[in-house]
C-alpha cells in the first residue's frame, strides 16, 4: 500500500513531526486519537499515560507506573531495566496483546531507553509522544528495518474538526467536555482517577463503547458495536481474561468501574455488569427508564454516576 498524504487547513503547520517512517492512512488517524488521549489525561490527572491504539480504538490504557508481580518477576529475569515509563508501556502492551499487535503507542512523556528496549521487541506500527531521547530514537530508527513510524507531537489543535471523504468535508466542533468532579465528590479518590480515566478514554473510542477500569488502567474496552449489551460482554470478557492473567479472580476484586460512553437504556445492562462484579457505573443517563436502572444498580449493590454527557466521537 502506498503510503498516504497529509494536509492542513489555512495554511497552518503540521501539529506533529515526522521522524522516521512514512505512515498509511489509519496511521495518521491512531497518531492523532492516541496523542489526543495520552495528553488530556496527563492535564486532568497529572500523570504520565501510554495508550495501545489499534483501529482507530484504544485496546489498552495506563497511567500506572509499576507492574504486577508476573510482569515483575518475567521482566527482572531477564535483568531488564525498568524505567516509569518502560513499566507504563508494559503495563499498557499487556492489557490487550492480541489486539495491541501493530500498533500505534501514544505516550505523554519523553521515550527513553528502557522503553525503546522494551518497545522494539513488540510488533507495532509506530509510536507517537511527547519527545525521545537520542538513545531512545536511534533504538527505533532501526526498528522493522528501519520503515517503524515515530512521530512527535508539536502541538494540539482544539476548535473544529474536519474530515475529507471523497469531495465532501464533513466538520465538527471538537468535543472538548470535562468530566465535572462535583459529580464525583463523595466517591474514594482513586475511584473518583479512574473514573476520569474511562470517560476520557472513551471520547477517544468509536461511537457504542464501554470500558472496564481498575487501578489505574483500562482492563477492557469494546468499541463500534451496535448495542450495549455486546460491548458489555466482549470489554467484560477481556477484564476478566485480564484478572486470570495476573492470578487474580474478577469475582473476588473490588473497585471494578464500567464506564460508558452513551446512555444504558435498558435494565439488562445491570444484570450484565453485575456478572462482571461491576461495583461502580460511570454513564450519561437521560433514557427514560433511569429510575428503573437505579433501582436495579440498588439491587445490585453498584453505585452509579450519571455525567449528563455523552462522549460519541460521531
Amino acid at each position: 500500500m502506498k503510503p498516504s498524504s497529509v494536509y492542513t487547513k489555512n495554511n497552518k503547520s503540521l501539529p506533529f513531526e515526522i521522524l522516521n517512517g512514512k505512515p498509511e492512512y489509519i496511521n495518521l488517524l491512531d497518531i492523532h486519537y492516541a496523542i489526543h488521549l495520552v495528553l488530556e489525561v496527563k492535564k486532568q490527572l497529572n500523570n504520565d499515560c501510554c495508550v495501545s491504539f489499534k483501529h482507530n480504538s484504544p485496546a489498552g490504557v495506563s497511567i500506572i507506573n509499576t507492574l504486577s508481580i508476573k510482569e515483575y518477576n518475567f521482566y527482572n529475569s531477564n535483568k531488564m531495566e525498568l524505567s516509569s515509563a518502560a513499566s507504563t508501556l508494559l503495563s499498557t502492551r499487556n492489557i490487550d496483546p492480541i489486539s495491541s499487535y501493530g500498533d500505534i503507542i501514544g505516550f505523554s512523556g519523553i521515550v527513553d531507553i528502557e522503553m525503546a528496549n522494551i518497545l522494539k521487541k513488540y510488533v507495532s506500527d509506530g509510536i507517537i509522544a511527547y519527545d525521545y531521547t537520542d538513545q531512545a530514537l536511534a533504538i527505533l530508527k532501526i526498528k522493522n528495518k528501519g520503515n517503524y513510524l515515530i512521530v512527535k507531537q508539536q502541538k494540539i489543535y482544539s476548535d473544529i474538526e474536519f474530515r475529507d471523504i471523497n469531495k465532501i468535508t464533513l466538520s465538527q466542533p471538537t468535543n472538548n467536555s470535562v468530566l465535572d468532579r462535583e459529580l464525583l465528590k463523595d466517591l474514594p479518590e482513586n475511584i473518583q482517577t479512574d473514573m476520569i480515566l474511562g470517560y476520557i478514554t472513551l471520547k477517544y473510542a468509536q461511537s457504542c463503547s464501554v470500558c472496564f477500569v481498575y487501578n489505574n488502567k483500562i482492563i477492557g474496552i469494546c468499541s463500534g458495536q451496535q448495542n450495549r449489551l455486546d460491548c458489555i460482554k466482549i470489554a467484560g470478557d477481556k477484564a476478566k481474561l485480564w484478572f486470570m492473567k495476573h492470578q487474580l479472580y474478577i469475582n473476588l476484586e473490588k473497585n471494578i468501574i464500567l464506564v460508558s460512553d452513551a446512555v444504558f437504556s435498558f435494565v439488562d445492562t445491570i444484570d450484565i455488569a453485575s456478572e462482571y462484579n461491576v461495583q461502580y457505573i460511570l454513564q450519561p443517563g437521560g433514557s427514560i427508564r433511569d429510575n428503573k436502572i437505579f433501582a436495579e444498580c440498588i439491587k445490585q449493590n453498584i453505585d452509579m454516576v450519571l455525567s449528563k454527557q455523552r462522549v460519541f466521537t460521531h
